[in-house]
């Protein structure tokens, strides 16, 4: 909305979301420095407090400046994006007791806030851009992030368990191979690609199945809505009902339950039915990412977590990008083909984990 009002259009909004998003990339980069300090605390916070200043000058720069330099700043807040989630979760694990039962217990509660920052979130800036301005929201939102800058300091100490966590961080190279021989790490960043891509384009094909069912965009809405209801629910289970047994089993079983949802929103012959699979769809989501996060802390080297937490948030990211991209291209007409299809890949690929687990444990 802001790069449209002084003349913009649709390229240049594409412009502005591939720079906030591709420097996610860098992400693990910034996040080797996580790995080097006892306490990430105060890095953290500073690249709370770059994202916010970056995207306010950002945002007061559009149509005053050089389109190139709105874009730089938007890139420097891209960068910063994945510590100020990502990051903060890779240092949960040593923010609280290391009993099991409470990590599950926090690893949820960590799901639930990306849950609730995701669903009320653009709803709160939506409502400052129709009310105030959109200039008035994203300033709302570069603010945020400068309050969590000075809120990160009140967060428990991280303190390192043992030697190893001080010692000299892997190189990306190494955490590589790391997770090409971790059997429960591979399996979950796996599965989180697949499952990435096709929640990516889930608001794009929702409208197209609202329209295949219903005939009307504002179906295909609530289907999108649901989906998005379904995932707070999900995320607001894990926090009350920790996840238990081992991660890199939940998250294939999580991972073939997601596909099967998938194709039934795909294939489903009336709205009912569409409406119950997107909503399980979403639900499912809130435990597939914490099995996920589990897994990350699970498997992850000691010298190398904040890496492996900073790069699977940026695939993420990514792939949710590059699916809502296709998803725009297949359009609304193959909807259903598409989640079917899109849904039969991800059983498939949740079959294949089933066999490479049994073959090479975590």
């Amino acid at each position: 909305m802001l790069v449209a009002e002084p003349g913009g259009g649709g390229i240049d909004a594409g412009l502005f979301t591939v720079c906030l998003t591709l420097p996610h990339l860098l992400g693990p980069l910034l996040a080797r420095r996580l790995d080097r300090v006892g306490d990430g605390r105060p890095f953290i916070a500073i690249c709370c407090v770059v994202y916010g200043v970056a995207l306010a000058a950002a945002a007061l720069s559009i149509g005053r400046t050089p389109l190139a330099l709105s874009l730089g700043l938007v890139g420097v807040s891209g960068t910063c994006g994945p510590v100020l989630t990502a990051g903060l979760s890779s240092q949960l694990t040593l923010m609280v007791p290391q009993e099991t039962a409470i990590q599950r217990r926090a690893q949820g509660l960590d799901a639930l806030t990306y849950g609730v920052a995701g669903s009320v979130g653009p709803a709160i800036v939506a409502g400052i851009a129709t009310a105030a301005t959109p200039l008035t929201a994203v300033l709302a939102v570069s603010g945020t992030a400068v309050v969590a800058g000075g809120l990160m300091m009140t967060l428990p100490a991280v303190v390192a368990h043992d030697s190893s966590e001080t010692a000299e961080p892997l190189r990306m190279g190494q955490i590589v191979g790391h997770v090409a021989r971790a059997g429960g790490l591979r399996r979950a960043m796996v599965a989180m690609m697949v499952i990435s891509f096709i929640a990516g384009s889930l608001a794009i094909l929702a409208v197209g199945r609202g329209i295949q069912l219903r005939g009307d965009t504002a179906s295909g809405a609530l289907l999108a809505a649901l989906y998005g209801a379904g995932s707070l629910a999900g995320a607001i289970f894990t926090s009350i009902v920790p996840l238990k047994g081992e991660p890199d089993r939940s998250t294939i079983h999580y991972t073939v339950a997601t596909g099967v949802a998938f194709v039934l929103a795909g294939v489903a012959p009336d709205f009912g039915i569409a409406l119950v699979a997107f909503t399980i769809a979403g639900f499912l989501s809130g435990p597939f990412f914490v099995a996920t996060l589990a897994a990350r802390t699970t498997y992850s080297p000691a010298r190398g977590r904040a890496q492996v937490f900073v790069a699977m948030g940026a695939i993420k990211i990514t792939l949710s990008a590059a699916g809502a991209a296709l998803a725009g291209v297949i359009g609304f007409e193959a909807a259903g083909i598409a989640l079917a299809v899109g849904g039969g890949l991800v059983f498939v690929v949740g079959t294949v984990l089933i066999i490479d687990r049994r073959r090479r444990p975590a």
